[in-house]
């Protein structure tokens, strides 16, 4: 009896390893394992599925903070603007311009890059001469160029004021 249980295993063994070895010949000869070509006739074998193909956001930059320091600056003072910059879109871009420029156009410009859904801070750094005392209108301006295409290029533009005092 302890045979016939060990031939009956055996035999089925083999029925699942001939029904496995089966499906995977079956699978090269339909190309399964390859690139190949479904004929209308064996479309009736395979379930399709379709995929949910969603173009990326196009990258949108953004200038969340700026930051100014020493916060009363003086004359011969190095003042660091250092603007907080976000890549809210979902695509990086490899290269843009970020200009700080007063009223007078006195300031700098840096280019960098960002990944999309990231974060980027700037500084730039300024030598306050007696040529720059009083009140200057900061502005901060990111892809000046418009050369990154954005999905929305009216909030690229940052402005505040700061005061450099007299030594």
């Amino acid at each position: 009896m302890e045979k016939n249980k060990r031939l009956i295993i055996i035999v089925i063994a083999g029925i699942v390893i001939t029904i496995i070895l089966g499906i995977i010949s079956d699978w090269k000869y339909y190309g399964l394992t390859d690139v190949f070509t479904i004929k209308e006739e064996e479309k009736k074998m395979f379930k399709e599925i379709q995929p949910q193909i969603r173009e990326p956001k196009k990258p949108n930059l953004i200038i969340e903070n700026v930051f100014i320091t020493p916060k009363e600056p003086k004359v011969s003072d190095i003042i660091g603007i250092v603007a907080k910059i976000k890549n809210i879109g979902e695509q990086d871009i490899d290269e843009f311009k970020i200009k700080f420029r007063d009223q007078d156009s006195w300031g700098a410009t840096k280019t960098t890059f960002i990944k999309g859904d990231l974060y980027r801070y700037v500084k730039v750094e300024l030598k306050a001469l007696d040529v720059h005392i009083g009140e200057h209108n900061l502005k901060v301006e990111i892809d000046t160029k418009k050369q990154v295409d954005e999905e929305n290029e009216e909030d690229n533009v940052f402005e505040t004021a700061f005061q450099v005092l007299p030594n």
